[in-house]
C-alpha cells in the first residue's frame, strides 16, 4: 500500500503535510481576526450610554417609556405599563433588512417565552396616546423624537432592563429579565435583520 505524499493549504492559511502516513500541522505566527456572524448580537457594552431621561418622552394611561429617532430615519420606543407588569419594545418606520413596517415585543415577566417578531401595522395607532384616566390622548408630536447618535445606547430600567443601541446603519435591542432568565430583541441592519 502507497500512502500518498504531498502538501494541502487548510482553513486559515494552516499548512499541512502529509508525508509516510503522518499529518504534520504548521499554524501560521498569526491568524486572521474571525468574521462576526450574521447573527451575532453586538456588544452593547461598547456603546456610549446616553441619559435616558433626556428620551422619557412618552406616556399614557399607567405606561411610561422612552422613545427615539435612528440614524437610519426609523422610530424605536421602550416602555412599561404597570397595570399588567409588561415590557414593549418596538421600531417601526422604513425598517433596513426586512419588507415589514414594524419589530416589536410584548413582555411579561414569567410567561412571554417567544422572541420579537416583525409585522406589518398602521403605524397611526403607534403615532397615537390613546386616551385615559388623567390622560388626553392624541397624535405624538414628532419633535418627542429625539435622536438617538450613532455608536450610543438607551438604557430604560422601568420593570425588565431593555436598551436599544444605534450606529450609523444598525439598530440593536434585548429586553433581559434576571428573575426569569429571559433575553429576548432584534437587530436591524441593511445587511438583514433579524429577532430572537
Amino acid at each position: 500500500m502507497t500512502t500518498p505524499r504531498g502538501r494541502f493549504k487548510g482553513a486559515a492559511g494552516v499548512s499541512m503535510t502529509l508525508a509516510a502516513g503522518a499529518l504534520v500541522v504548521v499554524a501560521p505566527t498569526s491568524m486572521p481576526p474571525a468574521a462576526a456572524g450574521p447573527r451575532q448580537f453586538p456588544d452593547l457594552g461598547s456603546y456610549r450610554a446616553v441619559n435616558a431621561d433626556d428620551y422619557t418622552t412618552y406616556h399614557s394611561y399607567m405606561t411610561a417609556g422612552v422613545q427615539f429617532a435612528t440614524p437610519g430615519g426609523y422610530r424605536c420606543r421602550m416602555s412599561f405599563t404597570h397595570k399588567q407588569n409588561g415590557a414593549h419594545m418596538q421600531c417601526w418606520g422604513s425598517l433596513p433588512g426586512t419588507s415589514f413596517n414594524h419589530v416589536g415585543l410584548d413582555y411579561l415577566g414569567g410567561a412571554t417565552t417567544a422572541g420579537a417578531a416583525f409585522s406589518d401595522v398602521d403605524l397611526s395607532q403607534i403615532e397615537t396616546v390613546p386616551p385615559g384616566p388623567g390622560v388626553a390622548g392624541g397624535t405624538i408630536n414628532p419633535q418627542d423624537y429625539k435622536p438617538l447618535p450613532p455608536h450610543s445606547k438607551v438604557t430604560y430600567t422601568d420593570g425588565p432592563l431593555q436598551t436599544c443601541a444605534v450606529d450609523s446603519a444598525m439598530t440593536a435591542c434585548e429586553t433581559t429579565d434576571q428573575e426569569f432568565g429571559q433575553q429576548h430583541g432584534f437587530v436591524l441592519s441593511p445587511a438583514g435583520s433579524w429577532t430572537f
